[in-house]
């Protein structure tokens, strides 16, 4: 996270794995930044040629004067998983 102080927040998630189930029920564990950490890191079944969509829900427990002005998240992957290509979205283009 960048702006803002991360132990002033609590964090919770929902996930899309893309297989079908559609999203999770938001988590209500306000996770602190580490025990994020911990719990995305225990999903499985995520498919790197699937891809996932992640929703962060982020509030604030404690007054902060700087605005949080990113968040990121660190992930680990092998060669073979990056090797995946995502479709473009494709249009037909006629100029006269």
């Amino acid at each position: 996270m960048a702006g803002g102080t991360a132990t002033n927040y609590t964090y919770d998630y929902s996930i899309n794995k893309n297989d079908g189930a559609g999203w999770s029920t938001m988590t209500t564990s306000s996770y602190t930044a580490t025990t994020l950490g911990t719990a995305l890191s225990g999903i499985t079944g995520i498919s790197a040629s699937l891809g996932f969509k992640l929703r962060l829900k982020i509030t604030t427990g404690t007054t902060n004067t700087t605005a949080i002005t990113s968040v990121y998240l660190t992930t680990v992957s092998t060669t073979t998983d990056q090797d995946f290509q995502y479709p473009l979205d494709v249009i037909t283009l006629t100029l006269n």
